[in-house]
């Protein structure tokens, strides 16, 4: 996902399609009060900053965006992340930072890297890329999320697609969101996780429209099997491309800023305010109920996704 500043519940039936217009991948039916607690280790890429300063960003930061995750995925009352909308849905997901690292020693779950340290091989690419294939921990077991130096005038983040046979993903073996572009080159199994902007990490009080931490959430959104809201870029601006939801109106292209309203490709007011979409911080505030049957079923049957979760973890 590249966001830029130009013109910028759950009802699950035994047997329904996945979000499919199209298709007829069935969903299994499962327990409601399933709550898929998900471990993250956030890993702070920078050149050298101060703790606290610049591009290594405070731990009071990116406990900010932890929330903002927690809000957003389970619709919480009282939060940005709230909404009355009738297709409106708490995904049942939440993420906490990891306590233990893969050797079972205590931790934070925030690895902090100076890119000046890192050893660069002869006539290899790019120094941040490199960081983040040494500082990986094991993506059968945790979300890796790295943050990274970047401007301010807009959010960056890129994400891997799961493994699926969702939907518009059946086809992605090692699928990549096009963002800054440092997570390709590897394979998916050795490099698997979101990356977002240091500065749009997180509640902050940068002047940017993408001050919220919602960059963190779309990608995630992603990471858990969900296209954009308009399809993808080769079909945008045509109405051809489905992002295999039926509660989310088609859209012929990505719905930037904080526009009052646009129409859809059926006449229909657009979902301005859904994370998969690309408006403002500030306007987002949604996932769909057939968003949330898509992330759900990514967490039971995808691999490295189904071994992320505590499936144990009840309401």
């Amino acid at each position: 996902m590249t966001r830029i500043n130009t013109s910028i519940t759950i009802l699950l039936l035994a047997l329904l399609c996945a979000c499919d217009r199209e298709g007829t991948t069935p969903i299994e039916e499962e327990p409601r009060e399933k709550v898929y607690r998900i471990p993250i280790v956030v890993h702070v890429l920078h050149f050298g900053d101060a703790l606290g300063f610049g591009d290594n960003i405070p731990e009071s930061q990116i406990i900010s965006q932890i929330q903002v995750l927690n809000e957003d995925f389970r619709r919480k009352v009282g939060t940005n992340g709230f909404n009355n909308h009738p297709d409106g849905a708490d995904a049942g997901i939440e993420f906490f930072l990891a306590k233990k690292d893969s050797e079972g020693n205590e931790t934070n779950g925030i690895v902090r890297i100076d890119l000046n340290e890192v050893p660069i091989p002869p006539f290899s690419g790019n120094r941040i890329a490199i960081g983040a294939f040494h500082s990986i921990w094991d993506p059968n077991s945790y979300l890796n999320i790295w943050t990274f130096p970047g401007p301010k005038d807009f959010g960056i983040g890129e994400s891997r697609f799961p493994i699926s046979d969702l939907p518009g993903l059946e086809n992605e073996k090692d699928f990549l969101i096009p963002g800054v572009d440092f997570l390709s080159g590897f394979p998916t199994e050795e490099v698997d996780g979101i990356a977002v902007t240091a500065k749009h990490f997180g509640r902050t009080s940068l002047d940017s429209p993408y001050n919220l931490g919602r960059t963190a959430t779309h990608e995630i959104g992603h990471f858990l099997g969900l296209l954009h809201v308009w399809g993808n870029a080769a079909a945008e601006g045509t109405c051809l491309a489905d992002d295999h939801c039926e509660d989310t109106p088609p859209t012929a292209k990505r719905i930037t800023g904080s526009p009052e309203e646009v129409l859809s490709c059926d006449g229909t007011p657009a979902m301005i305010e859904n994370y998969m979409d690309y408006a403002d911080d500030g306007r987002m505030n949604i996932f769909t109920v057939d968003q949330v049957k898509r992330m759900r079923y990514v967490l039971e049957h995808s691999i490295r996704r189904k071994t992320l979760h505590t499936p144990e973890e009840l309401l």
